[in-house]
């Protein structure tokens, strides 16, 4: 697979089949620390159209839409709730604090 644009992202073109299975992996053998999706032993996401994007162990037919937004709490931040208010120019998305991040 390569890269493609980065954050993670990987892009490979499959030729010669007409129903392929695809089994994403961190290219070892050894169950300790084998990596994959979807799991051991579980069939291949099954690929049904001509462009796919799988993320976070699910499969779209087409580029999911949606903005990932990292945020690294400092250290001196009183309280351990981390939220996220967001807008767009002057239309209010949300009201004050925000959502509750996960960790």
């Amino acid at each position: 697979m390569s890269p493609d644009g980065g954050n993670n992202r990987y892009v490979y073109t499959i030729y010669g089949v007409n129903n392929p299975r695809a089994i994403f992996n961190n290219s070892t053998t050894d169950p300790a620390t084998r990596q994959q999706h979807p799991g051991i032993n579980q069939p291949g996401i099954e690929i049904t159209e001509d462009e796919m994007w799988v993320v976070n162990e699910t499969a779209y037919s087409q580029k999911p839409q949606g903005m990932t937004v990292h945020f690294y709490r400092p250290s001196n931040w009183e309280y351990w709730d981390t939220r996220i208010y967001f807008y767009e120019d002057n239309d209010i998305l949300m009201s004050w604090p925000g959502t509750l991040m996960n960790s």
